[in-house]
């Protein structure tokens, strides 16, 4: 970067002014395309708390190294304290690595954080629509003289030709029933169970 300096070296009588270009020193944080910016600034203190940060991490897994070797040689009560002191240094390495990578990501332009981003999850689907079945009556009679909730799912289920219509039944009459309506009639269940067979 160069500062011009006009000198007047004119004679006392007459003659012109000459420019001497003078180099000087870029302004602190200054980038080819701007003499002087916040953002390089920005850049340059981001670029210096990094360097900072991958020291620290580097000299925290030299400790964990040195820790290793000293925990394996150590015998007797020391040995104790020498595990502890490596699980202290491995700690240290962790939180350095966490630091490092954090300041990794504020440094990202908007543009490698999408890049790096973790994609989108898909939406939920939409569950399929049951198919309306043909309801008859199964191999295995279920009974239980205390009642229940299968007991009430079974009868309310043969009482109807098809799923939909047991279904219907269900939800207007659970509540008397002391069921929630909410809660489904397990068809395919009942059917692996013999108690009834879907067409």
């Amino acid at each position: 970067m160069t500062k011009t300096v006009t000198k007047d070296t004119r004679p006392s009588k007459g003659g012109e002014p000459t420019v001497t270009k003078v180099a000087t020193a870029p302004a602190h944080g200054a980038t080819d395309k701007a003499p002087h910016t916040k953002r390089a600034v920005a850049e340059n203190a981001a670029a210096t708390k990094l360097a900072k940060a991958e020291k620290t991490l580097a000299d925290a897994k030299a400790a964990v190294t040195v820790a290793t070797a000293t925990a394996t040689k150590a015998k007797g009560a020391a040995r104790k304290d020498a595990f502890t002191a490596k699980a202290a240094a491995e700690l240290a390495v962790i939180a350095a690595n966490k630091a490092v990578n954090a300041l990794k990501r504020e440094a990202m332009t908007p543009e490698e954080r999408a890049a790096t981003a973790k994609p989108a999850k898909a939406a939920t689907k939409t569950p399929r629509v049951a198919v309306n079945r043909t309801i008859s009556k199964g191999s295995v009679v279920y009974a239980n003289a205390k009642g229940g909730w299968t007991l009430y799912m079974v009868t309310l289920t043969l009482k109807h030709k098809d799923t939909d219509s047991a279904t219907a039944a269900h939800k207007d009459g659970a509540a008397k029933a002391g069921y929630p309506a909410t809660k489904p009639l397990d068809f395919k269940w009942m059917d692996a169970k013999g108690y009834i067979k879907l067409g």
